[in-house]
């Protein structure tokens, strides 16, 4: 008998490597293999996709910040107007975007001090040369 269905599930972020797909002949159950090969060549268009940065929920405000922002988007978006899946798949993307922008900031704040900080040590740099060659003209003039 041949009612059996047999399925491979792929996560929608690896559909594109997809490059064969076979249905084997059954043997020893009543279970027909599937074998499905993967091109890791290939480059994805999106990107492996976005990890979330623990380090971000460390931060005391950006964790406040999330906490209320779930807290408002339940209370506007659950009306029963649209499905608890697509409320919540969207109340994802919501969150992930706070969270991107927070990163972004964080990093452009780690890159405005470390350059102020360079400019800083250059600056006294200066400063020390300028007083060592002071001191060498001093000994030289004496």
């Amino acid at each position: 008998m041949y009612s059996r269905l047999d399925y491979i599930l792929v996560d929608n972020q690896l559909i594109e490597r997809v490059a064969k797909v076979e249905i084997e002949a059954m043997t020893l159950s009543d279970h027909i293999p599937v074998k499905m090969k993967l091109g890791w060549g290939k480059r994805l268009t999106g990107g492996i996709g976005w990890k979330l940065n623990e380090a971000l929920l460390l931060d005391q405000e950006i964790d406040q910040r999330i906490r209320e922002e779930i807290e408002r988007f339940f209370q506007e978006n659950e009306t029963g107007e649209v499905s608890v899946a697509t409320v919540w798949e969207s109340h994802k993307a919501y969150i992930r975007g706070i969270l991107i922008a927070s990163a972004a900031k964080k990093k452009r704040e780690r890159r405005e001090k470390l350059t102020g900080l360079l400019k800083e040590i250059f600056d006294l740099e200066q400063i020390h040369k300028n007083s060592i060659r002071k001191e060498i003209t001093q000994k030289i003039t004496k």
